[in-house]
């Protein structure tokens, strides 16, 4: 069976700015959530699900 993915975006911001973005597919939430904990030491912040209008925030990491 083919399940759907959706479009995430991870932010990084330093004080209190945006200074980068990556964007990935994810089947969930929470596999989003475990790619985007991986992903903090580089300062990832902010995880976005892109694939809902309007945009939806699901964590801050």
């Amino acid at each position: 069976m083919d399940h759907a993915h959706r479009l995430y975006r991870l932010y990084t911001v330093k004080h209190g700015k945006i200074i980068r973005h990556r964007d990935f597919e994810a089947r969930d939430d929470r596999e989003a959530l475990r790619r985007a904990a991986a992903l903090r030491r580089e300062g990832a912040r902010e995880l976005w699900d892109l694939s809902s209008a309007p945009a939806r925030h699901v964590s801050t990491i």
